[in-house]
C-alpha cells in the first residue's frame, strides 16, 4: 500500500513539475515578443518620417508583416497624424494623398511598407553590386602584384 501511495506521490510532483516547466516556457516565448512589439511600436514615428537605418526598417517593416497589433496602431498613428492634422498631410507625396482622400488608412499603410520593401531590395542589389565590384578590384590587386612579383623574380 505504500509503494502504490508513494508511487502516486512521485506522478502527482513529476505532473506539477512538468505543468510549471510548460508555463515558464509559455511565458518566455510571450515576453520576447511583447519587447518586440514595444520596440516596433516606438520605431513608428522614426519609419514615417524616414529616420530609421536600413536593418531598422528592414526589421520594421517584417514585423508588420506578422504581427496584426503593431499594424493596427500603426494605422493609427497614420490616423491621428494625417487623419486630423490638415498641416501634416501637405508633407505627403501625392500617392499617399490619394489615400488620404478616401480615408483608406490600411492602403496608406500597404502602400508605404510597400514602397519601404522596394527601397530595401534596390539598396540590397546595389549592396550586392558594389560587394561584387570590390570583389572584382582586389582580384585584379592580386593578379597585379603577381604579375609584378613574376616579373622582378624572372
Amino acid at each position: 500500500m505504500q509503494a502504490h501511495e508513494s508511487e502516486r506521490i512521485n506522478r502527482f510532483i513529476f505532473l506539477i513539475n512538468n505543468d510549471i516547466l510548460f508555463l515558464l516556457q509559455t511565458i518566455e516565448d510571450w515576453r520576447p515578443a511583447m519587447i518586440d512589439c514595444k520596440k516596433i511600436q516606438k520605431m513608428i514615428v522614426p519609419f514615417s518620417k524616414g529616420e530609421l537605418t536600413l536593418k531598422a526598417e528592414e526589421m520594421f517593416v517584417k514585423h508588420l508583416e506578422q504581427c496584426q497589433d503593431c499594424r493596427e496602431e500603426f494605422e493609427i498613428y497614420y490616423i491621428v497624424e494625417y487623419g486630423l492634422n490638415e498641416a501634416a498631410t501637405k508633407e505627403l507625396s501625392e500617392k499617399y494623398k490619394k489615400y488620404l482622400h478616401d480615408y483608406d488608412f490600411s492602403g496608406l499603410v500597404e502602400e508605404k511598407l510597400k514602397d519601404s520593401e522596394n527601397k530595401i531590395a534596390e539598396v540590397k542589389k546595389f549592396n550586392h553590386l558594389l560587394h561584387m565590384c570590390l570583389l572584382f578590384v582586389n582580384a585584379c590587386m592580386i593578379m597585379t602584384v603577381l604579375i609584378i612579383a613574376v616579373i622582378i623574380y624572372l
